[in-house]
This record gives structure tokens, C-alpha cells and sequence, in this order.
């Protein structure tokens, strides 16, 4: 709670990852909107899980 404040201005707006406000759902809608207006060149999809 005392560093939220201190970092919250310096991550990007399209890091959702335990941000406050912010869930998996606003993740995919935003990235829905991003993929419909916008040209992609690659989108990575990525599970850390295995790593550990």
C-alpha cells in the first residue's frame, strides 16, 4: 500500500498483471479492441507456469 502510489505512475497503461482496478476481464476487452482497430504484427501468449 505505501509503494502502490510511488509505482502505479510508472507502469504502462496496457499492464493489467495485479494492478488495482484492473482484472483478466479489462485485459482481453481492451486487447479485443486494440486487435479490431488497430494493425497487429504479432500477439505473444505466454504461461510462466512451467518455469517453476
Amino acid at each position: 500500500m505505501i509503494l502502490e502510489p510511488i509505482y502505479e505512475a510508472e507502469f504502462s497503461d496496457a499492464s493489467y498483471g495485479f494492478r488495482p482496478g484492473r482484472s483478466c476481464h479489462a485485459a482481453l476487452a481492451t486487447l479485443g479492441q486494440i486487435i479490431a482497430t488497430k494493425k497487429v504484427n504479432w500477439i505473444s501468449d505466454a504461461d510462466i507456469k512451467g518455469f517453476f
